[in-house]
């Protein structure tokens, strides 16, 4: 059973909202390992994904809170009371999803360094090799700067909507170019 809290979060948990699939390309394991080493720390893992699907026994990693797959409203509701979101892929040029809502959501995000995920989500994100070491400390390093990553954030989403926009009018020209 999975209850959400009614009562707000306070800046000082340590609530990571980890958004997993259980795909091929998610270092899930690895990430499980960070979160051992980080439940001594005060860190909460909330991990969404049905984790079902590869046979993961929730009593195995009792530092992890297994959501699995919650209803929109219980999904928003985690991402926006985690401190930090957490995404990962080993794949080079994928944008991750979970990177999307955690920019939409203001919650600083950390994902995979890889080229494209660095190029793209180039404000409001730390970036982290696929070890257990190296995602803790991104996560570290994401909760102790999360409100300058946060203000990054406001940056990175302007600038992102305003790019949108220009390409959304370029195609617009060159679709009226053509049936004019």
């Amino acid at each position: 059973n999975i209850s959400i809290h009614s009562e707000p979060i306070t800046e000082n948990e340590k609530n990571v909202f980890y958004i997993c699939s259980y795909d091929v390309d998610e270092p899930y394991e690895i990430a499980f390992e960070a979160a051992r080493i980080l439940s001594g720390e005060g860190y909460k893992f909330n991990v969404s994904g049905n984790f079902h699907r590869v046979n993961i026994v929730p009593s195995d990693y009792p530092h992890i809170n297994f959501i699995g797959y919650v209803s929109t409203s219980d999904f928003y509701s985690y991402l926006y009371r985690a401190q930090v979101i957490l995404d990962l892929t080993e794949y080079d040029n994928c944008l991750v999803c979970g990177a999307y809502e955690a920019m939409a959501a203001e919650r600083p995000l950390i994902t995979s360094n890889q080229k494209a995920l660095k190029e793209y989500f180039n404000m409001g994100a730390v970036y982290a090799d696929h070890n257990a070491n190296s995602i803790a400390q991104a996560v570290r390093l994401a909760y102790q700067s999360r409100f300058v990553l946060r203000k990054e954030i406001e940056i990175w989403k302007l600038r992102a909507i305003a790019d949108h926009r220009k390409k959304i009018q370029e195609i617009q020209n060159v679709f009226l170019k053509g049936h004019v």
